[in-house]
């Protein structure tokens, strides 16, 4: 698996909330922004403090402290984000011979469409005897 970052400003102000005392407002903001995050699937890594060099005026500029919060989540590798993303070639009918279907191959059985898909392409890469040939075509370079 790939694993993906995101890093958002952490918050700067606590929000007023119904029934949260004013000491624990700023606690709850973070917990807000930390559980809308988990809800989109990323995980909380830790918070970085890092140095941003900001204009303070017309030509001077100055260095401040610019507060992040890191998140990260598995993601698929390309192949198979490739697959999931074109569901609707594979039932085209107009769509390329290359697009098609694969059949299932032994040991893929109770697999969905995308995993056989995967599966057959990996298994082509790793023994090409077994492969299906490729016919030229008349007007084609291959």
């Amino acid at each position: 698996m790939t694993i993906e970052y995101r890093v958002i400003p952490a918050p700067a102000k606590a929000v007023k909330a119904k029934g949260v005392r004013p000491e624990n407002r700023f606690a709850h903001t973070v917990t807000a922004a930390l559980n809308e995050m988990g809800r989109e699937g990323w995980e909380y890594v830790r918070t970085e403090t890092l140095p941003v060099e900001e204009r303070s005026g017309l030509a001077s500029k100055s260095i401040n402290q610019q507060v992040l919060m890191v998140f990260r989540r598995e993601v698929a590798p390309r192949a198979e984000v490739m697959v999931h993303a074109r569901p609707d070639v594979a039932a085209n009918e107009d769509a390329p011979a290359s697009a098609a279907p694969v059949t299932a191959s032994k040991g893929t059985e109770g697999l969905g469409a995308a995993a056989k898909s995967l599966f057959a392409s990996r298994t082509a890469q790793a023994a090409p005897e077994d492969a299906p040939s490729l016919k030229a075509t008349p007007g084609s370079d291959t």
